[in-house]
Parts: structure tokens; sequence; C-alpha cells
């Protein structure tokens, strides 16, 4: 939500792209395409977990590298989600890079729910929720941020907030 109150165009589109959708089903999320990519690109800015790890089970090469069985393996989702190579632009908040360039982002650049056996179990309930909640913001208000500091983050086991998140909320 931060990322779209900084940017008002973009929470314009989105807003156009909710009210064209009366009420969501699971077939009506087809249509949500800029709403579902608002959500990887601000999870790719301000990701939820600042690090993932996996014990490696078997010996690998990775980009030439021997990496022994039993490594414990790390690697950023902020500095991944922040690598110029991967992202131009990539301090910019920038939904449009999903729905254009999709197919040229390696799949691995932002795992926000992680991957594979050890992947988020709540995953699709969570998107379904943000995406019920981000409809029924984007359809009702516009939201503004009303600090006068961008947000920042701390890292500690997640993301958080290092402020009070001072978001109005403004009727349609």
């Amino acid at each position: 939500m931060y990322h779209l109150s900084v940017n008002p165009e973009k929470q314009d589109i989105l807003r156009k792209e909710c009210l064209s959708v009366e009420s969501i089903t699971i077939k009506d999320l087809d249509k949500l395409k800029y709403l579902k990519a608002c959500l990887l690109e601000a999870l790719r800015l301000t990701p939820l977990l600042p690090i993932h790890s996996r014990v490696i089970s078997e010996d690998m090469i990775v980009a030439g590298y021997h990496i022994p069985k039993d490594t414990l393996v790390l690697w950023s989702n902020n500095m991944l989600g922040m690598d110029e190579s991967r992202f131009p632009e990539s301090e910019k908040f920038l939904p449009e890079r999903w729905l254009e360039h999709k197919k040229s982002i390696h799949p691995f650049s932002v795992r926000p729910f992680g991957h594979g056996p050890r992947m988020c179990i709540g995953k699709r309930f969570a998107e379904l929720e943000i995406y019920i909640a981000m409809h029924r913001l984007m359809t009702n208000f516009h939201v503004n941020w009303m600090s006068a500091q961008p947000l920042t983050m701390s890292q500690k086991l997640l993301n958080t907030p290092d402020q009070r998140l001072d978001f109005q909320f403004n009727d349609l």
C-alpha cells in the first residue's frame, strides 16, 4: 500500500482495473493483472523476509562454484530485488515490468514466499487476502502517505517498518 500511496499515477491505474471488476471471485483474479503486478513489485522493493536459507542436500555446481553437500546457503531478497542488472531502475515502483518484461525476469529473482518444499504454506491464502483487501481499498478510497519521510525498514527476523504507518484514506 505504501508504494501505491506515493505513486498516485500507479494507484489510479490499479483503481481503474479494480473498478472494472465489481466483486472478486477466483475467476475474476485472472482479470486483475495489474493488481498482481503491484504485489510482486511491492514485495520486490520491500520483501517480508530479508534472507532465505537452505542446507544443500547434495554437492552441486552453481555458476562454476562447487558447493559441497550440507553447506548452508543464504540469498538476500533485498539484494536480488535491487539488482540493477535484473531490474533496471530498481529503486522505482514499476509494476509494469511484471506485465511487459516478465519473461525476461529470472523466476528466482523475487521469491517472497520461498520456493519448493519449504515454501510458506500460507502463500496462496496470504495472496488472496491481499488481493481482496487491495481491491476493496482501491474501489473505495484514495490512499495517501502522510509522513514527510519515506518508509524505511528494519531487518530483524522479518523486515518491519521502523516508523509509524501514516496513511490517509479519502473516500472516493
